[in-house]
């Protein structure tokens, strides 16, 4: 029971926005809880890191560069990469890790969603770098994955309110998280 409530009977809301506005929707009292990945701050709203998980690699079944434990630009200087735009957290992350290992990234496409990365990469349409939760995800759904080397990690941030304490369902969300968040390597 929550609250008194059958939890079959409690409807929980979510949806996806940028980390501005989950940053904004929680400062303004909108959304109880704001969950991002990377680094973003408000000043009205508390941030708290919940995990922290490297950049990591989605290949398709049987792609050659399986063989290998883990994958650096130089890996995949001759692959077609499917790149997380670049107003997101990863996709910021990637070309310099190209610049820094003097290597050219050859995005063949940019996409705005891992899901749809993923599904690219699995459909054999190249090799896609994605933040660690992703990866998690893609491994879970059974795909190709690998470390990206050098490492880059990705923080997981939990975002409420400074001015007003959580309602007692999102605090027991929250601390749901904690008991099920992904292990830091």
């Amino acid at each position: 029971m929550l609250g008194g409530q059958n939890a079959r009977d409690v409807t929980v809301n979510m949806r996806i926005t940028t980390m501005l506005e989950a940053a904004s929707l929680v400062a303004d009292h909108r959304v109880d809880i704001g969950m991002v990945i990377g680094h973003i701050g408000d000043p009205r709203a508390s941030v708290r890191t919940l995990s922290i998980l490297p950049l990591g690699c989605v290949l398709p079944r049987r792609h050659p560069l399986c063989v290998r434990d883990t994958l650096t630009p130089a890996d995949l200087a001759d692959e077609a990469i499917i790149a997380a735009a670049r107003h997101l957290p990863a996709g910021q992350l990637i070309a310099p890790a190209f610049e820094d290992a003097n290597v050219e990234l050859r995005v063949a496409v940019e996409v705005n969603q891992a899901s749809v990365a993923c599904a690219l990469a699995h459909g054999g349409a190249g090799v896609t770098v994605l933040d660690g939760f992703a990866v998690l995800a893609a491994r879970e759904q059974g795909m190709e994955t690998r470390p990206f080397l050098p490492s880059v990690p990705l923080p997981a941030r939990i975002l409420t309110s400074r001015q007003r304490p959580l309602p007692n369902l999102a605090a027991l969300f929250v601390e749901t998280l904690d008991l099920v968040k992904p292990k830091e390597d």
